[in-house]
């Protein structure tokens, strides 16, 4: 297995914590989530100009990829159609220049699903940015997230879109917590498009979700392992701890070392 870490935990640092941070624990690429207060990743200094090459080489020298570049182009909403397409577009370019093969868009707003957005216009919007992504030679990855959590859900949102370069990330939580999908059934449903994976382990009390460090929640995470390993998954699996979001949440030097730790321990025992 290959392990990553998105950049949305660790927002307060710098491109260099990042890349030393990497190394040091021994991780093999990075997803980039902002850096520091910049959201938007054609816009971050170490991926502008001459810094995208210089930067993408020292990467490379160390052994280390960028996974993937992970963008908010929400590309349900219909009120910023313009925007989300020019968002979508401005990510694709730049995988092309850093020569990086997956820019992440959302079918869906929120983690937890509530009202379903409109799948055909969804697909619509899909369909636009894998054209122009096939173009440039980049994949499109939509994460199972909100209502395309669901398996069934999100498989007939790629056949609507019927895209060659159109893929998911897998993201457990959510097929798990949200609509109680055992690791099997989804993989065994997603197998053939599944081309990243996010892992946050949780339980539950009280009705409500609690994040916790790997390997201490519910999550069922050796089932998970085992079934990608089953399908001969190459991609990463990436740590999408939120502490961007959720600040209170354990630092990166405690949770990072933890999850690639236990993460290697729990693969020798499958």
């Amino acid at each position: 297995m290959k392990y990553c870490f998105s950049t949305l935990g660790c927002p307060q640092f710098s491109f260099n914590d990042i890349y030393a941070t990497a190394i040091d624990l021994g991780y093999d690429a990075i997803e980039i989530r902002g850096i520091g207060k910049e959201m938007y990743a054609p816009k971050i200094k170490e991926f502008s100009g001459k810094d995208l090459s210089e930067n993408m080489e020292k990467l490379k020298k160390a052994g280390l990829e960028i996974s993937v570049f992970s963008s908010g182009a929400y590309v349900f909403n219909k009120n910023l159609k313009i925007e989300v397409i020019q968002e979508a577009y401005d990510y694709i370019d730049l995988c092309q220049k850093a020569n990086v093969k997956y820019v992440r868009v959302l079918a869906d707003k929120d983690a937890a699903p509530d009202k379903a957005p409109d799948i055909d216009y969804t697909a619509t919007v899909l369909k636009t940015i894998c054209q122009y992504g096939k173009s440039k030679n980049v994949d499109i990855l939509i994460e199972t997230n909100g209502i395309f959590a669901e398996s069934n859900t999100v498989l007939k949102l790629l056949d609507k879109v019927n895209e060659k370069n159109l893929f998911l990330i897998w993201d457990i939580h959510h097929t798990v917590r949200f609509f109680d999908e055992k690791p099997k059934e989804t993989c065994t449903k997603l197998k053939n498009y599944i081309k990243h994976v996010h892992i946050k382990d949780s339980y539950v009390m009280d009705g409500k979700i609690k994040y916790c460090m790997t390997g201490s929640g519910t999550l069922p995470l050796k089932e998970a392992l085992t079934c990608l390993k089953n399908i001969n998954y190459t991609g990463f699996i990436s740590l999408e701890w939120v502490k961007r979001w959720a600040p209170s949440l354990e630092e990166s030097s405690i949770v990072f070392p933890q999850f690639i730790s236990y993460m290697k321990h729990l693969e020798k025992t499958l």
